[in-house]
Parts: C-alpha cells; structure tokens; sequence
C-alpha cells in the first residue's frame, strides 16, 4: 500500500500501487465537496458560498418580465400570502414604510402639483361619501362637462376664462345622491348663488 495525500482535506490515505495517481481523494465525500465548489464557481471572486452574483440578477429580471405579463396572479399570490401571514405582511409594511416615508411625501406633492384637478376631484369624492350615496369617475365629469361645451349653463362663460365646478342638482343637504346624472358644471360665482335651490340647467348648444 503506499500513502497520498487528499487534496480537498490534506488527510494521508492508503491505495493499492495500481491505483496511484488516478485517485485524488481520500473518500467519496471530499470527491462530492470538491465537485460541488467546481460546479458552483468558488474560484469565481464574485461567488458567496451559494447562486452567483450574475445568476441573481438574471433571475430578477425574469422575475420582473413574468410579473409585468402576469399581474393577475401576482395579485392573487400576495392575497394568499398576506392571509397566511397578516402579521408578518403588517410589520414588513411598518418597516417599509418607516424606510420610505421621506420619499413618499416628496413624490406625492410632485404629483400633487402637477394633477391639482384630480386632487380636487378626489378629495370631493371622499367628503361627499361620508355625507351621500354614489359617486363617480374623473372620466365621466369629463365627458359631462364636454356635453356642456365646457361652458357654464347659467352665465354661459366658457372655460378657460371660468373653472367650472361640480354642483349638485338635488344639494345634498336635501337628500341629493353623488350619482352624475345630478351633476352638472357651474362656474365658482353660479355655484354661490344657486346655493342649496333645486336648478336644473340644460346644456348650451
């Protein structure tokens, strides 16, 4: 028998004199582990002991191209998860949010700047839920207010030189709904002076 030495562990080992030279191991577990560090790419400065760097982001970038093509089951996943683990998801959110906060305010008043129509919009809606029923879209106050040949029904001045305003047909303080059939667009001045009257104008051809 004659003596080698492992190159995976340094251990000495005995072979038969036949076998010496095509054995580099001492057992088939520093064979495997040897095989393993090869195959993973330990020689590979950008290796950490797992997937490589360059695998990592491949797979986010086909993470992201499945999930664009795909938002319906995304959505559907992280509903699933979320009632799995609602505490979990609670205090990743907190976290997150604690993170990104500063960020958040900044873009919201970026786009708040910019969308002053729809923050109008939007922050009526929310006062006029909690006092009525129904309410509708931006889409459609727009496609009323081009009924109206954006012009005011009352005074009969068109936009730009006015902002037309919703108003209520039916005010709410008499039981008016916020559906659109008892909307219609008055300037700021027309609005004033009809008040909480019932008015209904008919569009000006």
């Amino acid at each position: 028998m004659i003596k080698c030495k492992c190159q995976q562990c340094g251990k000495e080992y005995s072979v038969r004199p036949s076998v010496v030279g095509t054995t580099k191991y001492c057992s088939k577990k520093c064979k495997d582990e040897a095989q393993r560090k090869t195959v993973l790419g330990n020689k590979n400065p950008n290796w950490k002991g797992g997937l490589t760097s360059n695998y990592k982001e491949w797979h986010k970038k086909q993470q992201g191209k499945w999930r664009k093509k795909n938002p319906e089951k995304v959505n559907a996943i992280n509903r699933r998860y979320y009632r799995k683990h609602k505490e979990k998801a609670k205090i990743w959110r907190q976290k997150t949010y604690q993170k990104i906060k500063d960020k958040l305010k900044i873009t919201r008043r970026q786009w708040e700047k910019k969308n002053k129509e729809k923050c109008y919009h939007y922050h009526k809606i929310y006062q006029w839920r909690k006092k009525s029923s129904g309410h509708f879209t931006l889409g459609e106050w727009e496609l009323l207010k081009k009924q109206y040949n954006y012009t005011c029904p009352a005074c009969g001045k068109k936009e730009p030189e006015i902002k037309l305003e919703i108003d209520h047909i039916i005010p709410l303080s008499k039981g008016g709904s916020n559906w659109i059939e008892n909307i219609q667009p008055l300037c700021r001045s027309c609005n004033a002076k009809k008040h909480t009257n019932y008015l209904k104008y008919v569009p000006t051809k």
